[in-house]
């Protein structure tokens, strides 16, 4: 919300010579616009880069618990494994809600 209004603040201040309304709206439109896409690109990129990162994990774990069942610190790997998979699961799960809502959009 903060670089919204920094954007139009900016864009107010750089446009301000402008004299025509509909024209200054459709300039600040247009940085909002740019500023909301580069924010969205960046925050499915740092959630991709987590779901990748938590699968690498699970498969790592995957193969501790298969290959050291009888370890001593068992329970504290079934414990990672979990949180993991639940965290997994919430970006699965906010993936679906977000393709839901764009298909009741179109």
């Amino acid at each position: 919300m903060t670089k919204i209004r920094e954007t139009y603040s900016r864009t107010r201040a750089l446009y301000s010579d402008l004299g025509d309304a509909r024209l200054l709206w459709e300039m600040l439109k247009m940085e909002i616009r740019a500023a909301t896409i580069a924010y969205s690109k960046k925050k499915a990129k740092a959630t991709t880069n987590r779901e990748l990162e938590l699968r690498d994990s699970l498969k790592f774990l995957d193969h501790n618990i298969c290959d050291n069942f009888n370890s001593p610190d068992m329970a504290r790997i079934l414990k990672e494994f979990e949180d993991l998979k639940t965290e997994l699961q919430s970006i699965y799960e906010e993936k679906g809600r977000a393709a839901i809502f764009r298909s009741k959009c179109r």
